[in-house]
């Protein structure tokens, strides 16, 4: 033999360390994040002897299959009012008491490091709490920017103040690598609700050569929060706030850090323009006890 050459799919050629030799050593390529079956390639061997003769073999299969210790898996909740702490989801605005409750996004993730990540269409999906009074309803997933997300409606009956707590189980796609988390949501109290007798966003109205409404906000321009408590006091610096924006009021979306009785409305949120958006703002807790209320204003 004269001369060896290895042929075949270019993902198995990267790995091959010595092309012309029988015993070249041969690094098996690494399988995207969301393989879940083993992935088989084609090797081929070509000898030429002494006269010239060209002899290639049959296909060689080579099967790979996933590398389970180059990934880890997790729960990953995705709602814009969530902060993780100590290990578990807490979500920050108070979950509405009764059938309205608070829909729950979260991600099933495989990952190899902070760039290399994807959000996958788990299994065997469960959800559980013993918490007197809390309800869920899985919405299902569905497909969005190229992961996939799961939603669940969690909702709660009753005035249990405490920390309310929903845990999440699922497997991968291929039935492997559980995983689990928990949310912890905080019920609505009535206390605040009995003091605030109303909530109104203050604002100085544009004008039609600025955005043309003499109605709506500036974009750039402060909004503000003004509360009033029993007797018509003004109690608006006795609470906490979250300011949120929506297109049709059909759903909000909470404003990241947004959480005074003053807001300075950005020109854009997440490369977004804010023109034409609905915001209003909710009190979300008490400064002196930090129990929660249902009190909101609109403006656009």
């Amino acid at each position: 033999i004269e001369k060896v050459e290895w042929s075949g799919d270019a993902e198995l050629l990267a790995g091959l360390q010595l092309q012309g030799s029988l015993g070249s050593g041969l690094i098996l390529p690494q399988l995207p994040l969301t393989a879940t079956d083993g992935q088989e390639y084609s090797l081929y061997l070509t000898v030429t002897d002494s006269r010239g003769t060209r002899v290639t073999s049959e296909r060689i299969p080579v099967r790979v299959t996933q590398d389970e210790t180059s990934f880890r898996s997790w729960i990953n909740v995705i709602n814009d009012d969530v902060q993780v702490e100590d290990g578990n989801f807490v979500i920050s605005t108070p979950l509405p008491a009764g059938e309205e409750g608070k829909v729950i996004e979260w991600h099933y993730v495989r990952e190899r490091s902070e760039e290399e990540w994807t959000s996958l269409k788990p299994r065997h999906i469960k959800y559980q709490s013993d918490m007197p009074g809390l309800a869920f309803k899985a919405l299902g997933g569905t497909e969005r920017d190229g992961h996939w997300v799961e939603r669940v409606l969690v909702t709660h009956i009753g005035d249990d103040a405490r920390s309310l707590k929903l845990h999440i189980e699922a497997s991968g796609p291929d039935d492997k690598h559980p995983v689990k988390g928990t949310v912890l949501l905080q019920a609505q109290s009535d206390s605040i609700a009995q003091k605030v007798t109303s909530v109104e966003v203050l604002f100085t109205p544009g004008t039609e050569e600025a955005n043309g409404s003499v109605t709506a906000p500036v974009i750039g321009t402060e909004m503000r929060a003004r509360t009033l408590c029993v007797n018509n006091t003004d109690c608006t610096d006795a609470f906490n706030y979250q300011w949120e924006i929506s297109d049709e009021m059909k759903s909000w979306q909470s404003v990241p850090g947004a959480t005074k009785a003053t807001w300075l409305i950005p020109y854009s949120l997440n490369g977004e323009p804010l023109q034409n958006k609905y915001i209003r703002v909710r009190i979300i807790s008490d400064k002196e006890n930090a129990k929660s209320s249902t009190a909101a204003s609109d403006a656009n």
